[in-house]
């Protein structure tokens, strides 16, 4: 994997949140660029090779050049995208409200649309997809997991329960919190169920490996995240809990005020988490200690994301009755203090994504790109990186067009026709 990359949700197929050898802006931030559609963006987006991904509520998966901001291509699904997106060498992987297809990642074509027997009626596919050695993993929200062939788009086998949360995977093993608990799988079908097209079994799967259950009951479930020999997952009843990935057994528990949404990130012996009583939490993965907890001004929904000693992460609402603008926090890893926040005009659950400097966050109908400012007298236009500086205050680079805000750096439009 390029490390400048984030290609899928939570970073990598363990969904730790935390990204090596990349790092993202720590101080006196600007937005690099933004881009609007006149519906919203409610998946996360993600990058790969240059390009942001993201889908949006009017049925479109969109790629932004992620210098510049730059529609490079839309395709229409056909339904509203509510799905966070993986994207695996040149294919981009996503669901919408009644199926769940794969996109050309360079050119934006449908290569294929997953038709499932399965609850065919009632296919809707909102969690992140997992892709591993030819094979993608995704549940819907019917409760069913499917494994998917990447290259013909039928399903392998399928489980008709714990599917409707994001899988994590490490080695063979695969995790998943449909809402209700925990449940570790095979990752080759031992538990699951063929599926032929014309039909499907009435067979009964296997019991998991283990499965944790009693964590509360989520609409939204917390995706686990693996790191060595444990699984970390938010519940309903407010706890984040550690998991021994070969018993099943609890390590740990950490209680917080309310219900957990979040998804852990896991970086340096610590796990970030939010939790919708307002608060990230930093605790130690070993002890379940606290380290430290930071308030933000709305629910923290958002799932963490950590680079070179930074923890992101986005606020939601403060409740159903109030209007109160998101912020993208940027906060110390080591002492839980402030170090920026953005306001992003809208309460987002977004999780952030980082990459070559730069921290990517949608809110409402906008996916903003931020990034350090630039000092004036090296400020250079972002898409071919001519020297501004001798023009003064310009709205256009007079080298190759590109428009250029206020602090040098260039806007996108999409206009619904």
């Amino acid at each position: 994997m390029h490390e400048k990359n984030w290609p899928t949700f939570q970073f990598d197929l363990g969904r730790t949140g935390h990204v090596s050898n990349d790092t993202g802006p720590k101080t006196n931030v600007t937005e690099s660029w933004t881009a609007q559609t006149s519906d919203s963006f409610t998946s996360s987006p993600v990058v790969k090779n240059g390009l942001v991904y993201v889908g949006s509520t009017d049925g479109n998966v969109y790629a932004f050049d992620s210098s510049t901001g730059r529609q490079e291509w839309t395709c229409d699904t056909g339904q509203k995208v509510k799905s966070d997106l993986t994207v695996e060498n040149s294919t981009v992987y996503v669901g919408n409200e009644n199926g769940f297809c794969a996109i050309d990642a360079t050119r934006g074509i449908l290569e294929w649309e997953f038709d499932s027997v399965v609850d065919k009626d009632r296919q809707y596919f909102r969690a992140a997809p997992a892709v591993v050695a030819g094979t993608v993993y995704v549940g819907d929200r019917n409760n069913n997991l499917y494994a998917i062939n990447t290259r013909t788009g039928t399903a392998e086998w399928y489980i008709y329960k714990y599917g409707s949360g994001a899988p994590a995977i490490a080695g063979n093993s695969l995790y998943i919190n449909d809402g209700h608990g925990v449940y570790a799988l095979d990752r080759n079908g031992a538990h699951g169920i063929p599926l032929r097209r014309d039909e499907y079994s009435d067979e009964h799967p296997e019991d998991p490996h283990w499965k944790f259950e009693d964590i509360g009951v989520s609409l939204h479930p917390s995706t686990p995240a693996v790191k060595g020999n444990t699984v970390y997952v938010g519940g309903g009843d407010g706890h984040l809990y550690a998991i021994d990935t070969t018993t099943g057994r609890e390590e740990w528990h950490y209680e917080t005020d309310d219900e957990i949404r979040s998804s852990p990130a896991i970086a340096n012996g610590t796990v970030y988490v939010g939790s919708r009583d307002k608060y990230l939490y930093a605790i130690d993965a070993v002890t379940g200690e606290k380290e430290w907890a930071f308030s933000a001004d709305g629910r923290v929904d958002s799932s963490p994301a950590v680079a070179d000693g930074v923890v992101y992460v986005a606020s939601n609402e403060a409740n159903s009755f109030t209007d109160v603008d998101g912020h993208l926090y940027a906060i110390n890893t080591d002492t839980g203090e402030l170090l920026w926040e953005y306001e992003i005009g809208y309460p987002s659950d977004s999780s952030p994504a980082i990459s070559d400097g730069k921290v990517y966050i949608s809110g409402g109908d906008t996916i903003y790109a931020i990034t350090e400012a630039t000092d004036a007298t090296e400020q250079v236009c972002p898409a071919c990186e001519a020297d501004l500086t001798e023009y003064g205050d310009v709205d256009f680079c007079p080298e190759c067009g590109t428009e250029i805000t206020a602090n040098g750096n260039s806007n996108t439009e999409i206009y619904d026709p």
